[in-house]
């Protein structure tokens, strides 16, 4: 099995942020907003953001509550292939809690429950290796295959970065309120 502790080599702004309590990899944030928009405003952004910025593997939206301001949804990422010797692992996915908490003028965010789902390839045969939680407490078979630490480095990196540009892109639509179209004006 391998750790998912940070190795030396890789800085650690390139790692996932860890809970101080859990041990596992959490992003969270209370974001302000520009145009004071009431809770029944930012529900219906954050609500449009999600279906549009992420997919699922049943319903996106797990538990939603307009009065207390809240939606909880189980989303995923496609993430890109990691090679290694003698195979490669592919139709990677970066699975994930993403809580909103919702008031009037601001929304708290957390993303939590990381889960990295993949099929393996070794040597041209294909099986579906299935999922494997991201957690830094304790050690984890993110690749099942010893010496792995390249390749988890990879994994971790490129979760960092996606969830991220996620959190950039909701952030966005929750400002501007055009959640229908979330391209970067040029």
């Amino acid at each position: 099995m391998l750790s998912i502790k940070p190795c030396l080599a890789q800085k650690e702004e390139d790692q996932p942020p860890i809970d101080p309590t859990t041990k596992d990899y959490k992003y969270e944030d209370v974001v302000d907003l520009k145009d004071n928009a009431s809770k029944g405003e930012l529900y219906k952004r954050a609500k449009a953001a999600i279906m549009s910025l992420f997919k699922s593997e049943s319903n996106i939206i797990q538990s939603e509550d307009t009065a207390e301001g809240f939606i909880i949804a189980k989303v995923y990422s496609e993430m890109p292939d990691v090679v290694f010797t003698g195979g490669n692992a592919h139709n990677a996915k970066l699975l994930f809690t993403f809580t909103i908490q919702l008031k009037n003028g601001r929304f708290r965010y957390v993303i939590d429950n990381l889960q990295y789902k993949f099929d393996l390839t070794l040597y041209s045969t294909s099986t579906k290796a299935g999922g494997a939680p991201m957690n830094s407490a304790h050690e984890t078979a993110l690749i099942k295959l010893e010496g792995a630490k390249k390749q988890r480095n990879q994994i971790l990196g490129d979760a960092n970065s996606t969830i991220k540009s996620k959190i950039s892109a909701f952030k966005i639509a929750m400002n501007s309120g055009n959640s229908g179209n979330l391209k970067k004006d040029w």
